[in-house]
């Protein structure tokens, strides 16, 4: 057993909810960012040097040309590439950037400028530094964090459980094994990182959320470029800030800020879901552009939705239901037009990474709970054994989801720092079984740039094509069903990402010059305020998913705030420790 597995299991003898306070690491395996950075630095530098070639030296004299005209953001930039604690947001912004950039979105006018850049860096920086409790350290304990090591070494073995010490009060206990509910997609990741990497066994969530994050980011990049790109209406130069300040609004304005706080277990499944989910909305919405379906948007979205299946089924399903659609678009078309052999073996192709994931999950699902349809069971987890008819989707539940994550926001406001704070959900006793206390904030507090583009969206998909109309009503129904759920919890908020970033690409698709344009920046900068506010409220009442340590000095810096602009004592409310947070 490595050492960090046999420490981490050390650290949880003594109680099954006995959660250490200090950071367990092996000697030798911080993964330290000055490390990072000189990786960085190496990069650039051997980028540069190969712009000495012939081939790639014009474009090389482009690209200095272009950053000498922008030498503020650019300098920016090199310095936060150069920092030891920044150096992975950079990599992370230049990837989205590369990425991005190379695309025109379908017209020969670049949307995107090196202020963008400047944009994904606040956006990757603050994300980062959040999730490594401002240490900037991407290897480190979370709660859970070994769980999916242990699953992923099991699944080496051709099984889907794992050890009881890696799950603790999460466990199903089925017969005389022990198996989890989440989705085995970050375990697969941790396969080739394990045999990399051992002494890093149990370390990799932080670094797993924040590449989940980052491909979720460059998604929306993607998504957000291809609607603005289409759009006749709006200048040039007010396309590119709505890019920027959307962009911004998606990383900082959204639930995606909230999940990225806490690298647990419990968040690392969910971003990676919203994350493929992301890819499979930029792909759907390519598919609505084409004339006749794309093989290659259609491959993308098969991989996507069998990413967002192994991750977290309620992400999956609505995919499966687009791909569904598409697919059955492209087989006609296959059948009826002239190399039919040709296009049926290129639309199997593009179907087999779901095909294969799908295949993956229904036996994973078998493995664990004896039938290939059953995803989760509360009956096999201890402290929900009792009263297994509540534990499910209730469509009763539905006002009080709407009225928790899009109401008024009643309790969200504060006289002391932080303002805007998360609070308890107003729920029905007979509806809403009781397992632990649960936080949430209104998205009309915290997001309401997000809320305000998707409703104008939202009616323009009501003339928009019946293929599109479709794939709304789909990702609509994830919305609906996870208000429908037994829990209120403001990380579920992400699961509304996919159908509200739909219905966004859809108002900056026909947003003209309306006098809410010019106001939506403002908008969205507040609300980033606004949610960065209620994510820091969070923290101190986040049970163990955090050390005592960090949220003492933050009730500390909340007082301190408190002092210097002479408002009285905000401290937040004692509330129990939530042991069994799901």
């Amino acid at each position: 057993m490595p050492e960090p597995v046999q420490a981490l299991r050390i650290a949880s003898v003594g109680g099954a909810a006995r959660i250490s306070d200090v950071a367990v690491v092996a000697p030798g395996v911080s993964l330290h960012p000055w490390q990072v950075a000189a990786l960085a630095w190496l990069l650039f530098g051997l980028t540069f040097v190969g712009s000495r070639f012939s081939v790639l030296q014009p474009r090389a004299q482009r690209v200095l040309a272009g950053w000498r005209r922008h030498d503020a953001v650019v300098a920016v930039f090199g310095l936060a590439l150069g920092s030891a604690w920044l150096a992975p947001a950079a990599l992370g912004a230049l990837a989205i950037y590369g990425l991005v950039a190379r695309s025109p979105g379908g017209t020969g006018e670049r949307l995107w400028t090196p202020r963008a850049l400047g944009v994904l860096l606040v956006v990757v920086t603050v994300q980062l530094l959040l999730l490594t409790r401002f240490s900037g350290h991407l290897a480190g304990p979370e709660l859970l964090g070994a769980a999916y090591d242990s699953l992923a070494d099991h699944l080496t073995r051709g099984r889907s459980t794992l050890e009881p010490w890696a799950i603790r009060w999460e466990a199903f206990h089925v017969g005389d094994r022990i198996h989890t509910y989440f989705g085995p997609l970050p375990a697969l990741l941790r396969m080739p990182a394990n045999q990399l990497a051992p002494s890093l066994y149990g370390l990799w969530s932080r670094g797993s959320c924040l590449l989940a994050a980052v491909l979720a980011l460059g998604a929306l990049a993607l998504l957000l470029q291809h609607a603005l790109a289409s759009n006749p209406h709006l200048a040039l130069p007010t396309r590119r800030r709505l890019l920027e300040f959307s962009l911004l609004g998606f990383g900082l304005a959204s639930p995606w800020l909230f999940v990225m706080s806490a690298g647990s277990l419990y968040h690392e499944s969910i971003v990676w879901g919203a994350a493929a989910s992301a890819w499979g909305v930029y792909f759907a919405a390519r598919l609505l552009e084409a004339e006749q379906v794309s093989g290659a948007a259609l491959l993308g979205l098969s991989a996507a939705a069998g990413a967002a299946l192994l991750s977290r089924v309620t992400f999956g399903v609505p995919l499966y239901g687009i791909l569904a659609l598409a697919g059955s678009l492209a087989l006609r078309n296959a059948i009826a037009g002239e190399a039919r052999d040709r296009a049926l073996a290129r639309l199997a192709v593009a179907l087999l990474p779901a095909v294969a994931c799908l295949v993956f999950q229904l036996w994973y699902n078998l493995d664990r709970f004896g039938s290939v349809t059953v995803f989760y069971d509360p009956k096999y987890l201890p402290y929900l054994a009792s009263g297994t008819d509540a534990w499910g989707f209730d469509p009763r539940r539905l006002f009080y989801g709407l009225a928790n994550y899009f109401g008024a926001g009643q309790g969200a406001f504060s006289s002391s720092f932080p303002w805007v704070r998360v609070s308890s959900p107003v729920l029905s006793p007979e509806l809403y079984p009781w397992v632990a206390p649960s936080h949430v904030v209104s998205l009309l507090v915290v997001s309401p740039w997000l809320l305000i583009g998707a409703a104008v969206g939202s009616y323009r998909l009501l003339s928009a094509s019946l293929l599109a109309r479709l794939f709304a009503m789909l990702l609509l129904a994830e919305l609906v069903l996870v208000m429908c759920y037994f829990l209120v919890e403001q990380r579920y908020a992400l699961d509304f990402l996919p159908f509200l970033s739909f219905a966004y690409a859809f108002y900056l698709r026909d947003a003209g010059e309306h006098p809410l344009v010019p106001i939506m920046p403002w908008i969205i900068v507040i609300s980033c305020l606004a949610t960065f506010s209620s994510t820091l409220s969070w923290i101190p009442r986040a049970g163990p998913s955090y050390p005592l340590r960090y949220k003492a000095s933050l009730l500390a810096s909340f007082e301190r705030v408190d002092r210097v602009l002479g408002v009285g004592s905000g401290s937040l409310p004692d509330l129990p420790n939530d042991r069994n947070e799901k």
